[in-house]
């Protein structure tokens, strides 16, 4: 095999080896063993509602997450969030002003994690100003991937979420 060929091929088969993994998981760097993982109740979801906004409006299960590099709000959520927005607008917490967190897991830079969290939260306010909410008792904001834990890729998914809470 002549040397320009062979390093066609290396250069092939170590550019094949780079290719992402899935979103949620991680390649082992070496033989040890896999940490045990701990897992977060069910009840931890994509739209994570206090549980004071949440018996108030009568919501009593969000289970559902944001896709890995996502602020889009999924078919699955808007059920919740219409019921939030009703309440909130016509219900028995009309005129209560809410908070809206964004946040993100710990992959990419601080900077994209906290624009990631924003952006999620936001998708959430726009879908509840769409619903007939007053963008006046929304306030927005953002923690990135503050919290998470880098070493643990199984909490990934819990941290993908945005909660929503009543305002003080």
């Amino acid at each position: 095999m002549s040397s320009r060929l062979s390093f066609v091929v290396v250069l092939g088969l170590a550019l094949a080896g780079c290719g992402k993994s899935s979103p949620d998981t991680v390649a082992p760097v070496d033989e040890r063993p896999e940490p045990q993982v701990t897992r977060r109740a069910l009840t931890v979801s994509g739209i994570n509602l206090d549980p004071g906004l949440a018996s108030g409006c009568g919501i009593t299960e969000v289970d559902t997450f944001f896709e890995y590099d996502s602020a889009q709000v999924e078919a699955a959520d808007s059920g919740v969030l219409a019921r939030l927005a009703t309440c909130l607008t016509s219900g028995p917490l009309r005129g209560k002003h809410i908070e809206i967190v964004g946040h993100a897991d710990p992959r990419g830079p601080d900077e994209y994690n906290a624009k990631l969290g924003r952006s999620r939260a936001q998708s959430v306010q726009d879908f509840l100003i769409d619903r007939g909410l007053s963008a006046s008792v929304i306030a927005v904001s953002t923690m990135g991937e503050a919290g998470t834990n880098p070493a643990d890729p199984a909490e990934w998914p819990y941290d993908r979420r945005v909660d929503v809470r009543l305002a003080p």
